[in-house]
């Protein structure tokens, strides 16, 4: 297939393309990781539940008890009492607690995960809505000079008396048209650069870029196997197996607990030292906590494929419109090899060969065709980044300088 120089640049179905478009990205992107500051609140939160699942992990504070008791009759003399004790919970306890405090950490990991893939996803339709804008302002620019210099022509013959002032002003009702469109499509091009900004923490990386990445067409047989890779419905996981080890914590917290330690008494001339050992009674323990800890992991476990069956749904939902719009780019683009272009439209209503109204005509639907199918390649890449999120984060390249 043979394609106009115009997309030569950015159709996906190059062999190769430069790498500065995906410097460009890498860079953005490695800016949103080490600036965006919802990331770093997200940060410094998970360092807290680092911090915080160790906080049961010790044992309970040893006990020391002195007690002075006075003899009555005197003859009796004064008591002395020295007990130092420490208390030992089940041993499972102290494995349960480790493991809890394991799921907690993974859990609030894979969570900080999500949080960064979900910045980076932005981050890179954000490029893409740049990326669009320019290949916009590119065509808009290269349509204003070819209107400048048929203006020109019309001109010419509208001195020679050859057309109308009537027939001029067709001319520059369009110049009118297409500087507004500019106008606006720049407008947009500052409101996306300030989105850049703010995700970038005031940091922020000029995108200059007219060609998008090369595009991976082979989607469907992995995207759902690279779907369960997804932090946030690894940390659906993570909850239930934290709330699996915090039953086994609960019914192990419910057996009996050891007391011992060191045990010192004096009285007058008598002295007596040894050592206490403690057993308590779990009378008293509410049984509905085993219940209730059953009740929340079954709970959890639904949540979990409720939200993984939401996910299929959205992926087989995003494959559909990546389908859709890669057909689409394709049609147009032949469409668009075929089209009689404006420079051979120009060089014909100069020779005579066509009218004004004809010009117009062909050229107006030309450039609404190379529009479309620029809509439609930007689309196409506003799927396939939703497609391949999952992987967004651990495929970043090494930070800046290092």
């Amino acid at each position: 297939m043979k394609h106009l120089k115009y997309i030569a640049s950015g159709i996906l179905f190059l062999v190769s393309v430069p790498a500065t478009p995906q410097a460009s990205l890498d860079s953005l992107m490695m800016r949103v990781i080490h600036h965006n500051r919802t990331l770093g609140t997200a940060s410094q939160y998970f360092e807290t539940v680092q911090t915080g699942s160790k906080r049961n992990l010790y044992l309970d504070n040893p006990e020391v008890g002195f007690a002075y008791l006075w003899g009555s009759p005197e003859r009796f003399g004064n008591r002395t009492d020295l007990v130092v004790s420490q208390s030992f919970a089940f041993p499972t306890v102290y494995t349960n607690r480790s493991k809890l405090s394991k799921a907690e950490v993974e859990k609030a990991s894979q969570l900080l995960a999500s949080m960064k893939i979900e910045k980076l996803l932005e981050a890179k339709q954000l490029w893409i809505e740049k990326v669009y804008l320019n290949k916009e302002l590119l065509v808009l620019s290269e349509r204003m000079a070819e209107l400048e210099q048929v203006s020109s022509f019309y001109q010419i013959q509208y001195d020679n008396g050859e057309i109308s002032k009537i027939s001029l002003n067709k001319a520059l009702l369009l110049r009118a048209a297409l500087t507004a469109e500019r106008d606006e499509i720049l407008a947009e091009s500052e409101i996306i650069q300030s989105k850049i900004n703010h995700i970038t923490g005031n940091n922020p990386v000029e995108i200059i870029d007219s060609m998008y990445y090369l595009i991976n067409m082979e989607l469907q047989d992995s995207v759902i196997k690279e779907s369960l890779k997804d932090p946030l419905y690894q940390a659906y996981l993570s909850e239930v197996d934290r709330l699996n080890f915090q039953k086994k914590l609960t019914r192990a917290t419910g057996m009996p607990k050891i007391r011992t330690g060191y045990y010192s008494e004096k009285m007058n001339d008598l002295s007596l030292r040894g050592f206490q050992l403690g057993l308590t009674i779990p009378l008293w323990k509410n049984s509905n906590k085993i219940k209730h800890a059953s009740g929340e992991i079954l709970t959890a476990e639904m949540e979990a494929d409720k939200y993984r069956s939401a996910e299929v749904a959205r992926i087989m939902q995003f494959y559909t419109r990546f389908m859709t719009y890669l057909k689409q780019v394709e049609q147009l683009s032949e469409v668009l090899d075929i089209a009689n272009n404006p420079g051979l439209l120009s060089l014909a209503i100069e020779t005579g060969e066509i009218s004004m109204i004809e010009y117009f005509y062909e050229v107006e639907l030309y450039y609404r065709v190379r529009h479309d199918f620029l809509l439609a390649e930007k689309e196409l890449h506003i799927a396939e980044s939703e497609l391949n999120k999952y992987g967004l984060y651990v495929a970043l390249p090494p930070p800046e300088g290092g």
